[in-house]
């Protein structure tokens, strides 16, 4: 599959949120340099940050090629990031 695959990983009771890449068959942490690692996209409840995480892939992943999003996390959330 050609482009950029990230996963994302909500734990709504935890109110924090991973991003991970693939690396052969598992997921590995994403690049820590990476924009979706601020204090402002990790912690908190993820609905309200959906929007920002999805502009923040765009601007750092988007180009040329697709973005491929993996998401694991509650119904709600996924239907949240979604509509985005």
């Amino acid at each position: 599959m050609a482009g950029t695959m990230i996963k994302i990983v909500s734990n709504p009771y935890k109110e924090q949120v991973e991003f991970l890449t693939p690396t052969g068959d598992a997921w590995t942490a994403i690049n820590p340099n990476s924009r979706l690692l601020s204090e402002k996209l990790v912690g908190g409840f993820f609905p309200f940050k959906a929007e920002e995480i999805v502009r923040t892939t765009l601007k750092e992943f988007g180009g040329a090629e697709r973005i491929h999003l993996v998401f694991e996390g509650s119904d709600d959330e996924w239907r949240e990031l979604e509509a985005i």
